[in-house]
């Protein structure tokens, strides 16, 4: 999983940084038009992992025994950028909302506790729920 998380964001550094040079290379050939928004896009807008991050991660790793090689995150860099492999993220298919069951409660009685505690009831709020009494007017504070 971690893995995966940093083939994604090392490849969408690199994709970032494609763009940036194709747009660049358009702007300089005259083939873009010298609007406000071309100019927000000149160069590279993001990285997401610097070096030193990649170091980080190369040495939280080893601190966890999580992978099979010394190094794993400077692998994966090597052949993302040198050796051109990439790791598109994959389109995701959108699911229907759930239902959210509604607040409820737990009376918790006092001979459940030796020390007479009140558990998860909670008496302002059991008195402030419109759900527990619809037909009562709403409290105001006076």
């Amino acid at each position: 999983m971690r893995r995966e998380l940093l083939r994604y964001l090392l490849t969408l550094d690199v994709l970032e940084e494609e763009r940036a040079e194709d747009h660049d290379a358009r702007m300089f050939l005259g083939e873009l038009e010298k609007t406000e928004s071309n100019e927000t896009l000149w160069g590279i807008t993001f990285q997401l992992i610097t070096p030193k991050n990649l170091l980080a991660i190369d040495f939280a790793g080893s601190l966890s025994y999580g992978f099979d090689h010394s190094f794993p995150a400077l692998t994966e860099w090597y052949e993302i950028r040198v050796l051109g492999k990439r790791y598109l993220i994959d389109d995701v298919a959108p699911v229907e909302k759930g239902v959210i069951p509604e607040q409820s409660w737990f009376q918790l009685d006092d001979w459940q506790s030796p020390a007479l505690e009140l558990g998860l009831q909670d008496d302002y709020l059991e008195a402030t729920n419109k759900h527990r009494d619809p037909g009562s007017p709403a409290m105001r504070t006076l």
